[in-house]
This record gives structure tokens, C-alpha cells and sequence, in this order.
């Protein structure tokens, strides 16, 4: 069954300038195809689906602004959660803010810790835009998955999907068109 948190809460303030193309702090969730490039180098994908850094970066693009950005850490998992949310900072909106977290749910492949988080950034740069199955675009979800060596992967994906219930498919089905 698919919740949206609090799917009435209306975002705090208000962004009057200019949105920036880049929101995060070296190229992430919400910033435009060039940032990529610019901070990853050149894409090995298709421009809707960016594959940067020997594919240990893929992207989710959609009008030139990024909507899930996943890291691939199969060679050198990172040690700890501290380790793997330090990382995630760098593809969140840098006013993102942590809602709320849950972890070791059902159906996932090793441990996955999942957080919701806000951003008024965020909002800003897709309030605009026809994303059909994101109601609420100032919504966030993270999700930190990890086994026995360590978290292994980081993805953050524009929409709240703390409740839905196939979020190991997420990436895949995450329909907005």
C-alpha cells in the first residue's frame, strides 16, 4: 500500500530567486545534466539514464534535472552508516532535512535503511514540472543498503516512498512520465 507522509503539509518557505543548477554539493538529486558531466565526467548511458564513473554513478534524468542518483560502492564498501550518510550528502539538496527514518524492512536485500527527508530546494525545481506519480516534490527518499562488508549502495530518489510497498523495484518502476 503506497502512504505519502504528511501529504497535506504545504512547504515551510518560499525560494523567490533564481533556482541554481546545482542544489547539491557535487552533483545530486535535483541538478541539471551538466553538473553531472562537469563533476563525474563523461556519461556512458543514455541521457535519460546517466552512467558516470565506470558505472559506479547512475542517473535518473528527467528535463535536464536529476530525479534518483544511485552510488555504487561493490569495490570499497563504505565501513559504517556514519561513512554512507557523509556520502549521501554529497547527491542531497544541501537544505534537505531528515523526516523521518526506518530500518531492516521487509523485502529488501540485506540490511537497507530508509529516510524520508525535505527540501524547499527541491520543491523550487520541480514544482513546475508534470511529475505524475510525485504529488509532493519536496519529498526525498534515501535509501542506504548494506551486508556483511559494508554499505554498498546509496540512492536517493525524488518522491516519498518511506511506505510503498515494493521498494526494492523502486528504481526501476519509478514511472513519472
Amino acid at each position: 500500500m503506497f502512504k505519502l507522509f504528511n501529504k497535506d503539509k504545504k512547504p515551510t518557505s518560499n525560494i523567490t530567486e533564481e533556482i541554481p543548477a546545482q542544489i547539491t554539493s557535487t552533483g545530486g538529486l535535483g541538478d541539471r545534466y551538466h553538473t553531472f558531466e562537469k563533476s563525474y565526467g563523461e556519461n556512458s548511458g543514455v541521457t535519460e539514464w546517466g552512467r558516470f564513473q565506470d558505472n559506479s554513478i547512475f542517473v535518473r534524468f528527467f528535463e535536464d534535472r536529476a530525479i534518483m542518483v544511485q552510488f555504487i560502492q561493490n569495490d570499497q564498501p563504505l565501513s559504517d552508516k556514519q561513512a554512507a550518510l557523509q556520502k549521501a550528502l554529497e547527491i542531497l539538496p544541501k537544505d534537505a532535512k531528515i523526516l523521518e527514518e526506518k530500518t531492516e524492512l521487509e523485502g529488501t536485500d540485506g540490511k537497507a535503511e530508509y529516510f524520508l527527508l525535505e527540501s524547499q530546494l527541491l520543491q523550487a525545481v520541480f514544482e513546475s514540472k508534470s511529475l505524475e506519480s510525485v504529488k509532493d516534490p519536496q519529498y526525498c527518499t534515501l535509501c542506504l543498503t548494506a551486508n556483511e562488508t559494508g554499505y554498498f549502495l546509496i540512492t536517493a530518489t525524488l518522491g516519498d516512498y518511506l511506505y510503498h510497498e515494493d521498494r526494492t523495484n523502486l528504481i526501476l518502476k519509478h514511472d513519472l512520465f
